[in-house]
């Protein structure tokens, strides 16, 4: 087992199972109720069951759609790497979760400006 088999299997995994299934169960399946354990909680989003729902359909869909990028691009880098040298392999594996990373904060970013956009300091629709 050369050191590319894991990187390809870890980003496609990742980007694969992480950001697609993530966003698609907090997109179509979240919890109907705010709860203090489980969903997409801020301040923002708790401020009511408008706030609730809009938070996971709007940040649900964005991970979704930017697994699905990400997994393209993972692959794409992948594969253009494949069978270089254990350095280039190792650079990649540095670079990519940080791309990942920058993704989920770009796309909770984007849900608290959304929300405040669409609702009052009260949860309230605008």
């Amino acid at each position: 087992m050369s050191l590319w088999d894991p990187v390809f299997i870890y980003d496609s995994v990742f980007a694969l199972f992480m950001m697609i299934a993530m966003g698609y169960f907090l997109w179509k399946h979240h919890p109907k109720q705010i709860s203090v354990f489980v969903g997409y909680r801020t301040s923002y989003s708790t401020k009511s069951i408008d706030t609730w729902n809009f938070a996971h359909e709007y940040c649900g869909r964005l991970l979704w759609k930017t697994g699905w990028i990400l997994e393209l691009i993972a692959f794409i880098i992948n594969l253009h790497i494949y069978g270089s040298l254990d350095d280039s392999v190792l650079f990649v594996r540095k670079i990519l979760p940080f791309m990942q990373l920058g993704v989920f904060v770009i796309v909770i970013i984007l849900t608290e400006v959304s929300l405040r956009k669409k609702f009052d300091k009260d949860g309230e629709k605008r």
